[in-house]
């Protein structure tokens, strides 16, 4: 059975779901996102941040469903 992950990546954190191939939710988590602002008016984030959010996501979506990223053939992201 192949799995699908839906990613939505906002700026204060990245969700995410893992769907089985009959639409059926098996897992879902998120993580949150850190912004800097270093000047007033101002608003950073590191981009460095995305990529390892959506590592920690995927990674978690994996383990709750005990699957291998092999087993993964659709990603979708929203940003």
């Amino acid at each position: 059975m192949t799995f699908a992950i839906g990613l939505d990546v906002g700026s204060q954190s990245i969700k995410g779901v893992l769907l089985d191939g009959d639409g059926f939710e098996r897992a879902s988590a998120s993580t949150a996102l850190t912004m800097t602002h270093p000047r007033g008016g101002w608003a950073e984030q590191d981009p460095r941040h995305f990529e390892d959010g959506i590592a920690n996501v995927v990674a978690q979506l994996l383990g709750t469903a005990q699957r291998k990223g092999t087993d993964v053939g659709v990603l979708s992201l929203a940003c």
